[in-house]
């Protein structure tokens, strides 16, 4: 493999490492979201600080720590249950093994390719597991009657907040 053919096809694999590590982290969000959406359905008079405070503890809390908390709140079917335990096992799998276990691969091109191959299929299923944690966040918003309008609105103040350099932070 040429010197340059090497460069281009690792920055290949670690964009898609990036890209699949980041639809990971949107599943981490979407699940806490959802606990909350839960939290506010079993004590509907929780203040904005509360949520907030709720918001930061679940927010420190490993997939792992997510997904168990998530089982103690609903009695979830066992085919929802066995792709939450794929979902965890294919994002702990990208966290921890996946350079570790293709360390050699990123010496050929065959193994850049196999990497990116890869990549591409888990990036697919943090996506999947992405999409099913927002289709059960959505209903869950719907019996709090928040509207898919409110959500946006809410969103897009706190992109702004975050665009302008605000926090919620007391200095």
């Amino acid at each position: 493999m040429l010197e340059t053919d090497a460069v281009a096809l690792r920055k290949e694999v670690f964009a898609w490492y990036g890209g699949t590590a980041y639809a990971a982290q949107c599943f981490e969000v979407e699940l806490v979201i959802l606990l909350l959406h839960a939290h506010r359905l079993r004590k509907p008079a929780s203040t904005p600080q509360q949520l907030d405070e709720i918001d930061l503890r679940l927010s420190k809390r490993t997939l792992g720590q997510l997904l168990n908390e998530l089982k103690e709140h609903f009695d979830l079917h066992p085919q929802f249950k066995s792709l939450l335990n794929e979902y965890i096992g294919k994002r702990n799998y990208l966290a921890h093994r996946f350079f570790y276990d293709n360390a050699r691969n990123l010496l050929s091109r065959t193994g850049c390719e196999s990497m990116i191959a890869e990549l591409k299929t888990i990036h697919a299923t943090m996506k999947e597991a992405d999409a099913v944690a927002q289709a059960v966040s959505g209903r869950l918003r719907n019996l709090l009657g928040i509207s898919e309008e409110e959500m946006r609105k809410l969103v897009d103040e706190q992109l702004s907040r975050a665009a302008a350099g605000e926090t919620d932070e007391k200095v």
